[in-house]
């Protein structure tokens, strides 16, 4: 059965002007990857590819002999010539565990929320939209994930099922989403890197959720679709878990063995007193250089804020895991009663660079700190405080957490100083810490929300009950914080 024109209309579409050559091997490696190209195909011609990819013909070519030296085309010449697909792209488990190192499990979780958001609209429409030949379809591609005999075979019939689903709906949009979606996982998904993902679960989730949507219930077929999803997002952090963090394993397993208490939490408590002591110590040393610029005045001027930028890089140069810090105001106490933000980005190989934001109300990224629990609960309390993890969109544009403390400006607190941590470094260097703790683990913030997970049963972002029944919550013990770790009992 030949695939449609829209699933090759995803291949074939002009390119964003930074992409050239690499770009069309990549996409043409991936078409045939997912099943949308096959073995044997012959491609357009190298004028309807040019103006499909929207790129020179000397970028075709250059793209064309590259594909030809992969051993993934071949140009034959006469009548019946052309380029012709004659062998499916192969990713090596070293590229694999590459990809998969670079991904934090931040960005596994927040890959499988946007999935599953497309998925289950793609479904809910799929009830209402789809035909009888399209389901029977649907059930013989559910089938054939269980008859592939090899993990490049299960990746294509799994992403061949995803994408007919979502051509069910009658989206071009969702089917263009699902197409990229599956670009990005189905290949880490069922490459032979630790435990396999288990084929025969997905294939009978693959027809149960194809009955739900047959027998019409919408309801039924999001639920099924986002467990699905779930699962495979967490084969891919336990996998994450199991490749990068193994010696911490071995330790939990052997303090576990020997039925002695483990240090993890210990090891978390003191890496997090340690960067409360720092942010203390940056408080002390804001808040001397003011009252030295301020003498008896009350009020801030732009003069009293130049010893701001190099102490902030000297903060950041001395704590890796800070990609920015610096000072924020209360309007009371500056001069002209304006919204002050001195805040610094590092930068890898020169110094730190100034954060540009709008602060002017009403402006259309307006930036209202002064809501803001980084700034609010920090004066409210006088202590220090963690605010997130949290997307910053209008600043860093990162998933981070803000770690800030009071600091007082002519006699009152009216100003905090503090520093931006992404998840994804924090995961860096608390991970080893965390594995450690037998059995699963996760990291609290103030309000229960998990910061990260030693296990993938919980995901970054979840709020845990605050009285678990199936665990203990130790707090971390450090003044303002509100932190704690959740290990199962």
């Amino acid at each position: 059965m030949p695939l449609s024109t829209a699933f090759q209309s995803q291949i074939y579409r002009p390119l964003p002007e930074m992409e050239r050559a690499d770009s069309i091997v990549e996409r043409i490696s991936k078409g045939i990857t997912l099943g949308m190209l096959r073995v044997g195909e012959r491609l357009p011609t190298e004028a309807e590819l040019s103006e499909k990819f929207g790129v020179a013909a000397a970028t075709l070519r250059d793209a064309l002999a590259e594909l030809r030296d992969l051993g993934i085309v071949e140009t034959r010449r006469g009548r019946n010539g052309g380029t012709f697909i004659v062998a499916q792209p192969s990713t090596s488990p070293d590229e694999m565990r590459r990809l998969l190192a670079g991904a934090s499990i931040a960005d596994l979780r927040d890959f499988g929320d946007e999935q599953a958001a497309v998925a289950a609209e793609t479904v809910r429409l799929a009830c209402e939209r789809a035909e009888a030949h399209e389901l029977e379809r649907l059930l013989e591609l559910g089938r054939a994930l269980v008859l592939a005999d090899s993990p490049d075979g299960r990746a294509r019939a799994d992403s061949r099922f995803h994408i007919e689903l979502a051509v069910t709906a009658q989206s071009p949009r969702l089917t263009s989403a699902e197409i990229r979606l599956q670009a990005e996982s189905v290949q880490l998904v069922w490459a032979p890197l630790a435990q396999p993902f288990d084929t025969e679960q997905a294939t009978a989730e693959h027809l149960a959720l194809v009955r739900a949507i047959s027998d019409d219930r919408p309801d039924e077929a999001q639920r099924l679709v986002r467990l699905h999803i779930r699962r495979a997002v967490h084969h891919l952090i336990d996998t994450k878990l199991a490749l990068e963090y193994s010696a911490a394993i071995g330790e939990a397993q052997a303090s576990a063995r020997a039925a002695v208490p483990h240090d993890g939490v210990a090891r978390i408590a003191e890496w997090f007193g340690r960067a409360s002591e720092d942010v203390d110590r940056f408080a002390r040393d804001v808040t001397a250089d003011l009252a030295a610029r301020l003498g008896a005045r009350a009020t801030v001027t732009p003069k009293d804020l130049a010893g701001l930028e190099g102490l902030s890089g000297e903060f950041l140069s001395g704590h890796p895991v800070a990609i920015s810090a610096g000072a924020v105001f209360s309007p009371e106490v500056v001069s002209d009663g304006a919204r002050v933000l001195e805040w610094w980005v590092a930068q890898p190989d020169s110094r730190p660079t100034k954060l540009l934001l709008d602060l002017t109300p009403g402006g259309p990224r307006y930036y209202d700190y002064e809501k803001l629990p980084f700034f609010t609960t920090a004066l409210a309390t006088g202590q220090q405080t963690i605010w997130g993890p949290y997307v910053d969109y209008l600043g860093s544009d990162e998933y981070i957490l803000t770690h800030t403390a009071p600091i007082a400006v002519a006699g009152r607190l009216a100003a905090v100083v503090g520093y931006d941590m992404r998840i994804r470094d924090l995961e860096t260097a608390i991970m080893p810490a965390l594995r450690t703790i037998p059995g699963g683990a996760a990291l609290l913030n103030a309000s229960g929300r998990v910061v990260i997970d030693n296990s993938g049963r919980y995901l970054v972002g979840e709020r845990v009950p605050s009285e678990p029944h199936d665990a203990v919550v130790t707090p971390l013990g450090i003044p303002g914080l509100g932190y704690a770790v959740l290990t199962q009992r």
